[in-house]
């Protein structure tokens, strides 16, 4: 089984831009999403977005998420007060670590060597992060 995964920390709004967001906590984001932007009837997506992410798929997650905390701790209680605005303007989750993996067969003659990334885990400095954000844990997994 081979394994693809990457992560982002995202704050959602359906009110507050991503770039207004980036103002309020002064960090640029990596990627933004704006509300509507694919499918405006709907719409979809179905919020704006300002996120951070490592999409280094070669690394474990457990070193992707230090990866991005290294970047996001400096800001975090500025990210859990707009974060705290938010959810009490906003129904719904506002802030949230998102974990993506993605499974697929091992094809013949795949590199042995390449690491095992089955399993994982969030440490100590992980779970205090998302304590002081007010943040959620959201887990997708695709089999392909």
């Amino acid at each position: 089984m081979r394994v693809r995964q990457y992560v982002y920390f995202a704050l959602r709004s359906e009110r507050v831009s991503a770039v207004q967001i980036a103002r309020e906590i002064g960090l640029e984001p990596d990627e933004v999403k704006v509300q509507g932007s694919r499918l405006p009837d709907v719409p979809i997506p179905r919020t704006h977005a300002w996120q951070v992410s490592c999409r280094d798929t070669n690394l474990f997650l457990h070193e992707q998420i230090g990866r991005m905390l290294d970047r996001l701790e400096p800001y975090a209680d500025r990210i859990g007060g707009l974060a705290a605005r938010l959810d009490a303007d906003e129904p719904g989750i506002t802030a949230c670590l998102q974990i993506v993996r993605e499974y697929t067969p091992e094809a013949a003659g795949e590199d042995p060597s390449e690491p095992n990334l089955l399993g994982w885990s969030l440490d100590r400095r992980t779970l205090a992060f998302l304590t002081r954000t007010g943040a959620v844990v959201d887990v997708d997994e695709y089999h392909f």
